[in-house]
């Protein structure tokens, strides 16, 4: 049973309004795991300070803005139902905002 840690950097696209994706990712995205999941112990978000318009090109961003870093007791907990149920069954909301994000990039440790 090690712990570890989920990684997301993510992008909101030109379609998806800051304000929807902070409503969405602190009002449903982060609930669902922090209130719901015992192995999620902590959560925290950061947006890059280095953040510029000279990350974005014409065919979108080129770095992401956004970092969310969760801590795990339990590496297993990604493949437990109660943890893959919340991505093969987003809420409708959940699945509109996700295809409007132009980066979405997901990674997981262990520690060791």
């Amino acid at each position: 049973m090690p712990r570890g840690f989920l990684a997301v950097t993510s992008h909101p696209s030109s379609l998806l309004p800051e304000s929807e994706f902070h409503d969405w990712y602190e009002g449903e995205h982060i609930p669902l795991r922090l209130d719901r999941l015992h192995e999620f112990l902590s959560g925290a978000r950061y947006r890059a300070v280095d953040a510029s318009s000279s990350n974005t090109t014409t065919y979108g961003p080129t770095q992401p803005e956004w970092l969310a870093m969760y801590e795990i007791d339990d590496t297993a907990t990604f493949s437990k139902p109660a943890y893959t149920s919340l991505r093969e069954q987003r809420s409708a909301h959940e699945a509109d905002v996700m295809k409007r994000l132009a980066m979405l990039v997901r990674r997981t440790g262990e520690e060791g």
